[in-house]
Parts: structure tokens; C-alpha cells; sequence
């Protein structure tokens, strides 16, 4: 047990480190950052921050996912996952082809009515069913795409295209998501939709957030704030603009502009305070945000963006945000008012558990980082099992504690360590 902790992310710092002939002075003089507490880090004495990971990835010429060990195949191998990971990539390589011949695709609205069963799937973190069913629907979804031309079917494969970008990036393939990312902007300049075209450069601003490219991040903000300008008034415009100000909020923080990531975040509370909690619940329900009925898949394509979006979501930024601030303190304080609804998504809500964990880790609540790290497996187990934030949560509660417990033990060699 031992030497699998030694293998985590400190450890992995020092060994980029020294491969690039760097001591720990030079590496923190070229990350900004102390060098004591890049010590602590790579000796595992202080868990690595995500903003401290990312800011060493860009000093060593490395990506992020190099230093957190992604994706983390042999596990992805035990659970047979990963097979399932190609297919999708090779289904993302069909985008500029054209139409197949050999496939026979279903009408549109079928496609629409899979297209909002696998986007569920994900938001429930049955990330394993949403993989298999992805690439076939996705075919059918290119080929009629091409056939047709239509700005509606477009914007289905750019939904498509939006739930690939979630499943790469929480079993670690980053370098697909952007891949995926970059997909959805091909679809969504075709379909026309400036709100969908907004959405295709938030999901490249994530990448860029996942990848430690984050003046990158801002400038990609920025286009698709400027796409919303054009969208039609409503619900749904809110709840994107919304979600991009959360976005470019932690994509501030990991910059180190805590001022302008207030600001973001004051924004986004703004538009929470006109939409409520918007789920995909309320998007496909009886009474969704916006009435279409005369186009009903194509407000379906829209609602694709699928944004948990509402004060909730914002309150849960912020503990994020705080965190990655190293105000651990706050960020508890928030995660104790905050009263998750119920319906909220699964994969939204083990998120908020997950960051909560490692705030609980930092302000010395070693019983509440692990009753947090329970949670988030009781509701997003998929997406818990193979994030590097709980991993590292559990390397530090493992060398922290005492003597050994048994649950804690189970639920390391649960995630892999």
C-alpha cells in the first residue's frame, strides 16, 4: 500500500522534475509558486491543489493529466471500460466524412429521443451504459447530419457531441474531450444556433480549464459570451450565460485574479436569481423553461445544453472557486448551508461532495473529508471511482490516519490505490 501512495501526484511532480534537470527551487520559480510547499507536496506531506498541479504541468511542458496519472488504464481495464473508449473515438472521426452509405439511420426525432436517454444516463453517472450506446447513435446522427443538411439535425450530433465530451473527460482522456469539444464546434457552426455555438466554446473553455490553458480559457469565454448577445431572450439564454460566468469564474481563479473571479461569480448569481434551478429534469419535463411547440426537436437540440444550471449550481461553484483558493474554511461554510433539491443531477451533486472532501482534508476534518467522500460515492459512483481529486483526498487521509480502518481501506483499493 505503501508504495502505491509513493506512486501519486507529488511523487510524480518530483519525477518529471528531475527528468527536465530542475530542482525544486527552479521548478517553483518557473510555476510561481513557494518552494515550500512544492516540498510538502512531492513529499506528500500536503495534498496537490489542482491549480498547483496545473500551474507545475505548465512548467515542465507536461499535460495536467501526465501528473494526476490519467486516464487510470489499469483500473479502466479491471472494470472493462476501457474498450469502450475507441469506439467513441472513432465515432468522433466520422464528423468530416459524409454520409455512409451503410448506415441506415433512424428519423430525427428517434434520434432526439436517444439523444436525451444517454445525456440522462450521463447525468445520472452511468457513465459505463451512456459509452456503449454513444457511437451507434452517433453515426445515425452523422449521416443524417449530412444527408439532410438540416440546421435541427446538426444540432442533435452537436448534443451528441457534448455528451462524448463528458465521458472522455471523467474516465481521463482529455486529449478525446477536446477532440469532442472540437466536434461540436464543427456541428454547431452548421446549425446555425448561436446559443449551441456559445455552448461548443464552453466546452473548448473547459478543456482548456482541465488543461491548465487558462488565458486560452478566458479569450474562449469572451467568443461565447459574444455569441449570446444574439441568442433569442429567455430561460435558456440566461441559464448558458449563467453557466459560462461560472466557468470563466474558475478559470479566473486558477489564474490568480480572485477579484475578477467574484465578479464572474456575482454575475452568475444574477442570472441564477431570473432562471431558478434548471436541471435536464426541467428541460424535457411537462413544463419546460421555454415553450416550442411548433418545433419540438429543435427545441430539443437546444436543450441539449443540458446546463444544471440555478443557484444551486452557483452556491457550488463557489465552494470550488473557494477551495481552489485555499480558503478551505469558507468553502466548508458554504458546503453547510447548502442544501442540495432533490432531483438534483447525480453527476453535479458527487461533484459538490468531491470538492467538499478536500476542504474538509485541508481544515484538519479528516471523519468529514471521508464521510464527504462517501457521499459522493453513494450518488456519482462511476464518476467518483476514477477522479483524481478523490484519489488524492484518499492518498492523504491514508497516510494521515493513525491506525488503519477498515472502511478506509475498502474504499482506497475501491478507487485503485
Amino acid at each position: 500500500m505503501a508504495d502505491e501512495i509513493d506512486k501519486f501526484i507529488g511523487a510524480r511532480i518530483a519525477e518529471r522534475r528531475a527528468d527536465r534537470g530542475l530542482t525544486q527551487q527552479g521548478l517553483a520559480m518557473r510555476a510561481h509558486l513557494s518552494k515550500s510547499i512544492l516540498s510538502k507536496v512531492e513529499c506528500g506531506q500536503r495534498p496537490a491543489s489542482p491549480e498547483l498541479v496545473a500551474a507545475c504541468a505548465r512548467a515542465l511542458g507536461v499535460m495536467p493529466a501526465d501528473l494526476l496519472g490519467q486516464p487510470y488504464i489499469d483500473k479502466l481495464r479491471a472494470d472493462q471500460l476501457d474498450v469502450l473508449i475507441q469506439p467513441i473515438r472513432e465515432a468522433l472521426n466520422l464528423h468530416n466524412l459524409g454520409l455512409d452509405p451503410d448506415v441506415r439511420p433512424r428519423p430525427l426525432d428517434r434520434l432526439a429521443d436517444e439523444r436525451d436517454r444517454i445525456s440522462l444516463l450521463v447525468h445520472q453517472t452511468d457513465l459505463k451504459a451512456a459509452a456503449v450506446d454513444l457511437p451507434a447513435v452517433m453515426a445515425e446522427a452523422i449521416a443524417v447530419a449530412h444527408a439532410s443538411g438540416h440546421p435541427a439535425a446538426w444540432a442533435l450530433l452537436a448534443g451528441l457531441d457534448r455528451v462524448a465530451f463528458n465521458i472522455t473527460a471523467k474516465f481521463g482522456f482529455h486529449d478525446l474531450s477536446l477532440v469532442a469539444a472540437s466536434r461540436a464546434e464543427y456541428a454547431c457552426e452548421r446549425a446555425q444556433d448561436p446559443s449551441l455555438a456559445a455552448m461548443a466554446k464552453w466546452m473548448h473553455a473547459i478543456a482548456c480549464l482541465r488543461s491548465g490553458e487558462f488565458d486560452t480559457g478566458k479569450r474562449l469565454h469572451a467568443v461565447s459570451l459574444r455569441y449570446m448577445e444574439d441568442a433569442e431572450d429567455g430561460v435558456e439564454r440566461d441559464a448558458a450565460t449563467g453557466q459560462m460566468h461560472l466557468a470563466a469564474a474558475l478559470l479566473e481563479v486558477r489564474r490568480g485574479s480572485a477579484d475578477v473571479a467574484a465578479g464572474h461569480l456575482d454575475e452568475a448569481e444574477r442570472y441564477a436569481g431570473l432562471t431558478g434551478d434548471v436541471t435536464p429534469q426541467r428541460w424535457l419535463g411537462a413544463d419546460p423553461p421555454e415553450e416550442r411547440p411548433t418545433d419540438r426537436i429543435g427545441f430539443r437540440a437546444r436543450g441539449v445544453h443540458w446546463y444544471v444550471f440555478g443557484p444551486t449550481n452557483v452556491a457550488a461553484h463557489r465552494i470550488s472557486a473557494l477551495a481552489d483558493q485555499n480558503d478551505h474554511a469558507k468553502a466548508v461554510r458554504v458546503g453547510e448551508s447548502l442544501r442540495i433539491p432533490t432531483g438534483w443531477p447525480p453527476m453535479r451533486a458527487g461533484q459538490v461532495h468531491i470538492d467538499l472532501a478536500r476542504s474538509h482534508l485541508w481544515t484538519g476534518r479528516d471523519d468529514a473529508a471521508f464521510r464527504s467522500l462517501l457521499d459522493a460515492q453513494r450518488v456519482a459512483p462511476q464518476q467518483t471511482r476514477y477522479h483524481p481529486q478523490v484519489r488524492e483526498t484518499v492518498v492523504q487521509l491514508r497516510k494521515r490516519e493513525r491506525q488503519s480502518r477498515g472502511t478506509l481501506s475498502h474504499f482506497a483499493e475501491w478507487v485503485g490505490i
